[in-house]
């Protein structure tokens, strides 16, 4: 069974006694007037198969309320309060909270979520702060990011996700910011990073992903980070490190590989950079 509306229908079929979607129907054809023509359209089945893009293409909308504090004098901050997002998409429409004397949305500079039930982050945070500089998820049981979580904001320079349950990370995840410097992921659940996670990342200068999973380095992971300065990757779980990583860093001025399965070693406190990289290919080489 065939019903149809304005400007879209479904495709019905009946078991015993309960009714089944089983297609989308659609207008094929505009008219002159650029409207869906109701006498052309086109069935289309196997929905199912298109449920992830559905989901990715349509945003939920809800509220949010912050509690505004200007940490250490000049960062306005944006604590949001009994914050809940479950699934991914979720679009906060509107805010509530009281912005301190003299100060309003563009002003705040840093947003932190902390100890909320948020398994995603939130969309809309480039609309509500559009000068944003950090943005921090701490604690807050977060399990998923994507690309289009750090879409929008002109300004975003460090990212901070940490002491959560990220597990695998999409390669595109930080396209968006090209202004990034500053990235902690440090205690989640990763067990390893895409070769592409940071190739739009030229400005990238200090990295921080202590306390994960992670047991192999590739040699192109950071390729296009002429600008890294300092790597964090203490108590993971390193067996094999590719020398190569190393190639194109010629800023690099510290790494701390402290307390890894092949190494647990420390540039420059504990070894200068040639004896750090022999431990290495001795040690962490395939």
């Amino acid at each position: 069974m065939i019903f149809a509306g304005d400007s879209g229908g479904g495709l019905y079929m009946k078991a015993n006694i309960k009714w089944f979607i089983k297609g989308i129907v659609s207008s094929s054809l505009l008219t002159d007037e650029g409207m869906c023509d109701v006498e052309s359209y086109s069935i289309f089945t196997d929905v199912a198969k298109f449920s992830n893009w559905i989901a990715k293409e349509m945003d939920i909308e809800t509220d949010m309320t912050c509690k505004f504090v200007l940490e250490e004098g000049t960062k306005y901050t944006c604590w949001p309060e009994e914050l809940v997002i479950q699934q991914p998409n979720v679009k906060i429409s509107v805010m509530f909270g009281f912005h301190l004397s003299q100060h309003n949305n563009n002003d705040v500079k840093e947003f932190f979520v902390r100890y909320q039930k948020t398994s995603h982050l939130p969309h809309g945070i480039p609309e509500l702060f559009p000068n944003l500089r950090s943005y921090f998820a701490h604690k807050t049981n977060l399990k998923h990011i994507q690309r289009s979580d750090f879409s929008g904001f002109q300004f975003l320079t460090n990212i901070e996700i940490a002491y959560n349950e990220l597990g695998n990370i999409p390669g595109d995840t930080f396209y968006d910011v090209p202004g990034l410097k500053k990235l902690l992921l440090q205690d989640n659940q990763i067990l390893s990073f895409d070769v592409d996670l940071f190739i739009k990342s030229p400005n990238l200068e200090i990295f921080y992903a202590y306390r994960n999973q992670i047991e192999y380095l590739d040699g192109r992971l950071f390729r296009k980070n002429f600008n890294l300065e300092e790597i964090h990757m203490d108590y993971n779980q390193f067996k094999i490190i590719d020398l190569d990583l190393f190639t194109p860093l010629r800023k690099l001025r510290l790494v701390n590989f402290r307390h890894n399965t092949c190494i647990s070693e420390h540039f420059p406190n504990s070894k200068d950079f040639e004896s750090f990289k022999a431990i290495i290919a001795t040690s962490c080489s395939i």
